[in-house]
């Protein structure tokens, strides 16, 4: 099976504790996979963001995702999606994953996608690259050629 946000909420949901976290859930794009099968809490740092999770129904709130307000061993799983390669410098994307590890209960399984530097087709990163900041970018707020619109 393919390591996706909803195989491993699939393959957990065969176990009999079944509490998921998503840290840096955005608009809550994997909350609602498996309503009634799990229960997963999201937490995002954006407010906003948190406000349309909340208008689907789903359960989550604004944190920070270097200091998650859970308790150790707390979850049976936690995934992160498209949201560490935000944090600016490689020290913090290390603590945003000790703090994934620190909210699983042992045996807990965490699933963190990235993007790649290696999709050159959308973003601009250098070659040789490996530590690489994602700003995040309002979509049609650059044009075309990449620069900022003014």
């Amino acid at each position: 099976m393919n390591p996706t946000p909803d195989n491993l909420a699939l393959e957990e949901a065969d176990k009999e504790q079944r509490i998921g976290a998503d840290v840096g859930c955005g608009n809550g794009k994997y909350l609602g996979l498996r309503t009634g099968d799990i229960f997963v809490m999201g937490t995002d740092c954006s407010e906003s963001l948190i406000d349309i999770c909340r208008q689907c129904q789903h359960k989550c709130m604004v944190s920070d995702g270097l200091d998650l307000p859970y308790r150790d061993d707390a979850f049976d799983f936690a995934i992160s999606i498209a949201a560490i390669h935000h944090f600016a410098s490689q020290k913090r994307r290390e603590m945003a994953a000790r703090e994934l590890l620190r909210i699983l209960r042992p045996g807990g399984r965490v699933l963190v996608f990235a993007w790649a530097t290696e999709q050159n087709r959308r973003r601009k990163f250098e070659q040789g690259m490996q530590d690489v900041l994602v700003p995040w970018v309002v979509p049609g707020s650059r044009q075309k050629d990449g620069s900022e619109r003014t």
